[in-house]
């Protein structure tokens, strides 16, 4: 059983059972998204961990309804330079310095009309004018889209060896262009996302660092 989670319902209204997917709303913000994930974790033992939903572009390349993949996941808005770690950087609990993570089915073959990209989480919804008051997100960091769960999902997934990945819809260009209809859109991204998440996994091939079974 392949696990589907996202901050609402709504994102979710595409998947269903049928195509092997358990389907759980999580919540908005990285507390709220790794407490959800976890309890689903112990409830439900799947397969592997796939977190969707919507993003914020921050660069020109994305438009409204592109599907992006991250390849990798960052916290943008930690900062313990102080400590004499990089930005977006935390300690372990062993005091190990812990950053960017990596969904591992990201790794195993991404259609290339499905851009990989660096996602930044945060817990703060950031519009276009507060962007350009961090010019480090794209300068230093590297991120291409924002959210505010998927960097909880993919740290979760690690805790409890569980491949993951992570799937976003634009729903925010880089110059703050939003969807007329939200509602409309939400459910064309639902849909979008859904093929993303199968073409992504039929093409995943089984091994001991990815053992999908469709």
């Amino acid at each position: 059983m392949i696990l589907v989670v996202a901050s609402s319902n709504t994102e979710l209204q595409a998947f269903d059972s049928k195509d092997g997917f358990r389907t759980i709303s999580i919540g908005v913000g990285k507390v709220a998204a790794a407490a959800a994930t976890a309890k689903a974790m112990v409830d439900y033992h799947p397969q592997a961990v796939i977190g969707i939903g919507t993003c914020k572009s921050l660069v020109d390349a994305y438009t409204i309804g592109d599907v992006l993949v991250a390849s990798e996941v960052i916290q943008y808005d930690l900062d313990l330079r102080l400590f004499g770690l990089s930005r977006a950087q935390t300690f372990s609990a062993d005091r190990k310095a812990v950053g960017p993570l990596v969904p591992e089915l990201s790794t195993y073959g991404v259609p290339p009309r499905f851009p990989l990209v660096t996602i930044g989480t945060a817990d703060m919804f950031l519009t276009t004018s507060k962007t350009r008051m961090m010019p480090y997100l794209t300068e230093e960091l590297h991120v291409d889209a924002v959210d505010m769960e998927s960097y909880a999902i993919v740290y979760v997934a690690k805790a409890f060896a569980i491949p993951s990945l992570i799937v976003r819809c634009v729903s925010d260009t880089s110059h703050g262009h939003i969807p007329k209809h939200y509602d409309n859109f939400l459910k064309c991204a639902s849909e979008s996302m859904k093929i993303a998440v199968l073409e992504i996994l039929n093409q995943t091939v089984p091994s001991e660092k990815s053992p999908m079974i469709l």
